[in-house]
């Protein structure tokens, strides 16, 4: 699995993360999750997304 934070500048210089979880064989986005906040909890959630799923 691959893990990758996104920066996604957006508005009158704002800015949103996008967080995805990769499998790396099949190249298929397993989790996501876009934060306005680069805190610790983008990684947590993203994770928490694909143990529930």
């Amino acid at each position: 699995m691959l893990i990758d934070i996104t920066y996604m500048p957006y508005g009158n210089g704002k800015m949103a993360y996008l967080s995805t979880i990769k499998d790396s064989s099949t190249n298929e986005i397993l989790s996501h999750y876009l934060s306005k906040s680069l805190a610790i909890k983008i990684a947590t959630k993203t994770i928490d997304i694909l143990l529930l799923s």
